[in-house]
This record gives C-alpha cells, structure tokens and sequence, in this order.
C-alpha cells in the first residue's frame, strides 16, 4: 500500500506544472490573443513590452503597414546581431544588379550559379555562399555602403559605430529594407517566393495559418542566443515587421516564439482593423441619412418658431386702439338708447368713438358689458307695456271705488 502511494504522489509531481513556466506548442492555432477594438498597433507593441518584461537589451521591432500609412516600433535604431537576416538585403542588391543586366543568373559564384546561391542563401540560409556573395561586391565597408544607400535609407547620424564593425543591423533598417522589397516586388518575385519557402511554420509563420508569410530568419550564439525574423505577412492589409531579440527567455519562452506570438497578434490585429472599416461603412449611409433627417427636423422647427415670431408680431399689442371701421358696416349700425314721454329717440355712436374716451388709469379698469343686440327692441317696447299696464290698474282701481 505505502509503495502505491508513493508512486500516485510521484505521478502527481510529475504532472504538475511548475510555476511560472508556460508549456507552448508551434502549431497553427496554438496561440489565441484578443485584441481590444480600441488599440493601435503602438499599443500592440507595448502590450508585449509588458507583459514579457523586454527591454532595450534584448528586444526591437520596427512595424509598419503600407496600405495605412501605421507604423509602430519599439528600440529601433539600436544594433543588433542581425544572424542571417543580413542575407535580405545581400540577395536584393543581386537581384537588381541582374534586372540591370550588370550580373546574370548564370555566373559563377561560390562554385556555384548565382541563381542556385541566391536559393541557398534565402531557403537554407547557406552561409559559405552568402559570404562569396558579400565579398563580390568587394570590401566589408563598400558592402555596409551599398546595403545603406539602397535599403537601409537612413541617416549616417541615425547608425551607430557598429553598424560598420561587424554583423550589426537595427529593426529600422531592415524595416526600411522591406518596405523597398515590398514597393518593387516586380523585381523580387522569385526571392520573394523562396522567403515563403524558408523555415516553414516557424518564427513569423509559427502561428500565421492560412496568411503567406515571406521572411528571412537568423539564428546565432553569441554567448546569448539571439532570434530574428524580417518578413511580410501577407494579411489583406500586409504588415512588414522586423523583430530581433537578444537572450530573452520569459517562463519558457524564447525568441522564436515571441516572435511567432508577436506575428499572430499582428495577424488578429489587421482583421479587426478590417472588420471595424466594414462595419463603419455599412453603418455610414444610416448615419448620414439620421443626420439629413436631424437636419430637417431642425429646419422645420426653425421655420415654425420664425413664422410664429413673424405672427406675433404682426398681431395688435395690449393697449393698442383698434382700427377704424367703415361707418356702413354692420358693428356702426344706430342703437336705441333711451326712450323718453312714450316716443323712441335713435341717435348714432360712431364706432371710433372709443377712440376719444379717456384711457382707463390704473384700477378703474372694471369691464363695461355691452347689451346684446336681440334685447334692444325691448327698450322701446317694455315702457310702453308698463305704461299700458299702469293705466288698466288706474281704471280698475277707480271703478272698485265708485
């Protein structure tokens, strides 16, 4: 019993993660990161600064995306052992030379055709050829030189001294680098289809699924190991990306899959960016059409509040006299006023008479009901009745009395 035990407490140990460690697999898929809507490639970049703790001495990327004009980087002009990286710009000036008809594909170099070194220097990074490559040129400095004024395009002020010593590049410069392949890919068909070919699933491709990646590793020790890759991923909006490390190790990460993590964020990031533009130009018609219909609406109530300011104004204020009326109109018709000794007297208020009354002063203002026009008859024809009465009563108190 106790050996069983003690073989299910091994098994345990033994199955255990050990803190701090992060077990990690190079296959497609193996990697998944969401990346907030909001973020730039900027804020990409200084997500992983963070979170793997990379610094100045062993981490740079240059990024930059040609169809938005977004760049974002990271230490970029501080110098690196490039590896094999420098092996890009080598194989580009071959090419152009060719394309002008200085050199063919055909000569001899390294003991081989050009054709075949410019194959073995891209797809297996073959380094015997690669340096037969570099010294045709001639010297190391005419090399550096040529490599500067027609890829790097970057100040002397910018390089430093290393940059000329030995194997030394910067993120800049190979970003620079590709974005002259990627403007002339004309020219580099086939170095760019032998970078698809190089390292597959590795490094930039690691995680890159169905997106082509074209790219050059480098691998080196000295005495730390450095992991670079420069390469295009060919995203619906291509992003060039040069990354170089330097001894970085982060709870069993290296190099290499910090820099496939870095290549699928880059990935997921120009999705999403893709899909927000979707969405904001279906939602663009419905925005202007609520915007046209907000317009209106406040074109509507400002001819409304300007024809009701327009009205009131128009209209007569408190106090105002109103205007005179034709005398033959119905309101100036004559009013029976009085009847006086049984007989009617008629006599004619001219309508502009309250015109001339005084104005009311301030509390004498109690309404004057006027009579309404169906009970004057009555003023002349009720004094009459009354009389008519009075006198009946007279004769028949008199005839009671005889």
């Amino acid at each position: 019993m106790r050996k069983i035990l003690i073989f299910l407490l091994a098994a345990l140990l033994l199955t255990t993660p050990i803190a701090g460690s992060e077990a990690v697999e190079h296959t497609e898929g193996g990697y998944e990161i969401d990346i907030p809507a909001s973020w730039s490639m900027q804020d990409l970049v200084d997500y992983y600064v963070q979170t793997y703790h990379l610094s100045e001495e062993n981490f740079a990327i240059s990024l930059y995306c040609p169809d938005t004009g977004e760049r974002a980087a990271f230490n970029e002009t501080a110098m690196f052992f490039a590896a094999s990286t420098y092996k890009l710009p080598l194989n580009m000036y071959y090419y152009e030379r060719e394309a002008e008809g200085v050199y063919d594909s055909s000569m001899r170099i390294g003991g081989t055709t050009l054709a075949s070194a410019h194959f073995q220097s891209i797809v297996y990074s073959n380094n015997e050829l690669s340096h037969a490559m570099l010294y045709n040129i001639g010297s190391f400095y005419q090399y550096k030189l040529a490599m500067l004024e027609n890829y790097g395009r970057m100040d002397l002020a910018e390089l430093e001294i290393d940059y000329w010593a030995d194997n030394y590049y910067c993120t800049k410069f190979m970003c620079n680098t590709l974005q002259y392949l990627y403007e002339h890919s004309e020219t580099f068909e086939e170095l760019i289809g032998y970078m698809k070919q190089a390292m597959p699933g590795q490094y930039l491709q690691a995680y890159a699924g169905d997106v082509e990646v074209a790219h050059k590793y480098g691998i080196f020790f000295d005495p730390k190991i450095s992991h670079n890759d420069v390469g295009i991923l060919y995203t619906e909006q291509p992003v060039l990306a040069a990354i170089y490390t330097y001894g970085f190790s982060d709870g069993g990460i290296d190099g290499e899959e910090l820099i496939g993590r870095i290549g699928k964020a880059l990935i997921e990031y120009q999705s999403a960016q893709l899909e927000q533009e979707r969405l904001a130009a279906q939602a663009a018609p419905i925005k202007a059409q609520a915007a046209a219909d907000m317009a209106a609406r406040q074109a509507a109530e400002t001819a409304a509040a300007e024809a009701q300011a327009e009205a009131a104004a128009a209209a007569p204020t408190a106090g105002t006299a109103p205007a005179a009326a034709d005398p033959a109109s119905a309101d100036n018709l004559p009013v029976e006023a009085a009847v006086e000794d049984g007989e009617a007297a008629e006599r004619s208020i001219p309508a502009n008479a309250a015109a001339e009354l005084p104005p009311e002063t301030e509390g004498e203002s109690i309404p004057k009901r006027a009579l309404p026009q169906a009970l004057r008859p009555w003023l002349i024809v009720l004094p009459i009745v009354l009389a008519v009465l009075a006198l009946a009563l007279g004769k028949l108190l008199l005839g009671k009395k005889r």
